[in-house]
């Protein structure tokens, strides 16, 4: 009788993670029609704040962050009709692992007069940490996005800015297979002062929200008021620009992760209600914070 070895599979448990979703429109409301996950991922059961038929829900990773050495790759798609919101609960945190990067791998797929509203936790690097973030997304024309990245320097309670060792982020989205974004970043804190003039100087955390919608690049009253949004918000700078086809972004440096998701808040708020006249910010807020 031949013996087999459990250790190689043994090994990879809760280091290789793997999440596949799909989400279908099925009458008035988006659901979730495939669940596919291995630890340490989750996703928990589609909810309805609305009556726009949104599928609301949250990824989870219910392990204490993700250690150097692990893997997580996720994939997602919506289906043609399909509104959907993810999020999660909690912060990414990000441990270290005897000098080894972690790696996440996230693939989406938006169709053809879908919304995807994106807003994971942010991210928080802890000291010697390595890590690589890649996010790759496809929409097809007529589709809709809101996407959010939100990076922190480190535990500032802990007295931990800018002490990982490397962070490397980078997220492209094409819409009919011509690139619309491509926005790379790469920290290493032991080799740049990133403190200094023009870098994140006194800042601890950095937010990018980005917007894609054929013809939202050219309402001047939304991109007024997210500029309105931004000036009136203290700890907080920041600005809005065009994409060169049908999209915006927003890019915010804030002194506390509180003050900078406040004003991401804000911004979401104001696009969901122009994009899909949606106005209940308490519903929303309590899904978010």
């Amino acid at each position: 009788m031949r013996c087999y070895s459990l250790e190689p599979n043994l090994a990879r448990v809760g280091r290789y993670g793997a999440l596949r979703l799909t989400f279908t429109r099925d009458a008035k409301r988006t659901i979730l029609s495939r669940d596919y996950s291995t630890i340490p991922m989750k996703v928990f059961p589609p909810f309805y704040l609305d009556d726009t038929g949104c599928a609301y829900t949250y990824m989870i990773n219910p392990t204490a962050g993700i250690l150097g050495g692990d893997r997580i790759e996720i994939d997602i798609t919506l289906n043609s009709q399909s509104h959907v919101f993810l999020s999660a609960p909690s912060a990414t945190k990000i441990l270290r692992g005897n000098g080894r990067f972690s790696t996440q791998y996230i693939n989406i797929t938006v169709k053809k007069d879908s919304t995807l509203e994106y807003l994971p936790g942010y991210i928080i690097p802890f000291r010697g940490s390595r890590h690589s973030h890649t996010l790759t997304l496809q929409m097809d024309r007529g589709a809709t996005l809101i996407l959010a990245d939100i990076f922190c320097s480190g535990r500032s309670a802990m007295g931990e800015r800018l002490m990982f060792d490397d962070y490397r982020s980078y997220i492209e989205i094409n819409c009919e297979g011509n690139t619309v974004v491509a926005d790379r970043m790469i920290l290493r804190p032991k080799e740049a002062d990133f403190r200094s003039i023009g870098m994140l100087e006194a800042h601890d955390v950095m937010a990018t929200l980005f917007v894609i919608h054929e013809g939202i690049d050219s309402e001047r009253t939304l991109i007024e008021k997210l500029w309105d949004v931004i000036d009136k918000s203290s700890d907080i700078i920041g600005g809005v620009s065009t994409l060169p086809e049908g999209g915006l972004v927003s890019r915010i440096l804030g002194a506390t992760t509180v003050s900078t998701l406040n004003t991401l808040l804000k911004l979401w708020m104001e696009i969901r209600h122009y994009l899909f006249s949606i106005s209940d910010i308490h519903n929303i807020s309590r899904f978010i914070t």
